[in-house]
């Protein structure tokens, strides 16, 4: 797993699958998506030339991020979305155009919505789960206001990843009348 060293770009845990290619992804403060450069050169079956490959892009496309990995502490080059499209519209290769579209049509929409793209592993959907569940026994016993706009705000953040509706909150701590 890849753990960012600097704060601006807040990495995605899943890491998508392209034609037998993972290409990570980081979310920077502002919620745009970074993508590993050399990866997504791999996808498009660019030849991947370090910095050499990057050099027609603006430097304000592209970012330097020192990575942890399994062979250590590694310089990683990330571009965002205009750079991701420069690179695929540039080449030649009829890879580039289906990459593309897969892009445009499933990766971004899904980040956008969700944060991420792909399905969250079993592990943290059970802890997104327990922790839905907390907060709407939180909810029930809340009694005030601003606490309870957080945790409003909390949980259909949680929602929103879990792809699940947001509870209707108005019903929170009403008792059911049960017919006999």
């Amino acid at each position: 797993m890849t753990t960012f060293l600097n704060a601006e770009l807040k990495a995605n845990n899943n890491p998508f699958s392209y034609s037998n290619t993972e290409i990570n992804t980081a979310i920077d403060e502002n919620g745009d998506a970074f993508f590993v450069a050399k990866e997504v050169f791999e996808a498009l079956e660019i030849a991947w030339r370090g910095t050499k490959s990057l050099q027609k892009l603006p430097e304000t496309w592209q970012v330097v991020r020192n990575l942890r990995t399994s062979f250590g502490v590694k310089e990683t080059f990330f571009i965002n979305e205009p750079a991701l499209y420069m690179i695929a519209f540039r080449s030649n290769k009829p890879e580039a155009v289906k990459f593309t579209q897969w892009v445009c049509e499933e990766v971004l929409p899904s980040i956008r919505k969700q944060g991420y793209f792909g399905t969250l592993p079993a592990k943290d959907l059970i802890a997104l789960r327990n922790q839905k569940i907390k907060l709407i026994q939180e909810l029930v016993n809340c009694r005030d206001q601003f606490a309870k706009s957080a945790y409003i705000t909390t949980l259909r953040n949680i929602c929103n990843q879990l792809g699940e509706p947001m509870p209707n909150t108005e019903l929170l701590g009403q008792q059911l009348e049960l017919g006999v």
